[in-house]
């Protein structure tokens, strides 16, 4: 069994803590289903009351063209 470090014991006063979130909710700018930020929220506060300095980073998956393959950001993808 592997023991993971937990963000519990973590000294989290004045670091700057990077938290990826797997959101993917928003479409065309609307949020449809708000249960995975609900998820994060104790994660976020606890990281905020422990002094940490939040940093949220996530994406939309890789929004591609089907006609041409290529990339396309728009604000349809945007976060």
């Amino acid at each position: 069994m592997v023991d993971f470090p937990c963000i519990q014991n973590a000294d989290l006063k004045g670091k700057v803590v990077l938290v990826r979130v797997d959101h993917n909710v928003v479409k065309k700018g609307l949020i449809h289903d708000p249960y995975r930020i609900d998820a994060t929220l104790g994660t976020l506060y606890y990281i905020s009351a422990k002094g940490g300095k939040l940093i949220l980073m996530t994406h939309i998956g890789r929004p591609k063209n089907k006609k041409t393959g290529e990339i396309e950001i728009s604000e349809d993808t945007s976060v």
